[in-house]
């Protein structure tokens, strides 16, 4: 977590959501198989929609963490946690 916006610089705050590194090789691959669109720099996959979100049997998971966060969540996929790393330096890891 880095406290501000990675597009606006804006402090945290009730207003933020919550950006989620999922790091799985399996999930990505699941991911690039049915046709998700892989980024660059470093490779990953989202943010992903609500439609991605379902077709990749997270949903449940997705409306919990909404939910229990009570803000927007939204969830990236990278192939390691090395990959997620090199997207922030400035993370949580569970």
């Amino acid at each position: 977590m880095t406290g501000k916006s990675f597009s606006t610089g804006k402090a945290f705050g009730p207003h933020s959501d919550f950006d989620v590194a999922l790091a799985s090789e399996s999930l990505f691959l699941r991911a690039k198989k049915l046709g998700i669109e892989i980024g660059t720099n470093p490779a990953r996959i989202g943010p992903l929609t609500p439609k991605q979100i379902k077709q990749m049997r997270l949903d449940k998971v997705h409306r919990t963490l909404e939910r229990n966060a009570e803000r927007e969540v939204n969830f990236m996929i990278f192939k390691s946690q090395e990959r997620a790393l090199q997207w922030s330096a400035d993370t949580i890891r569970f």
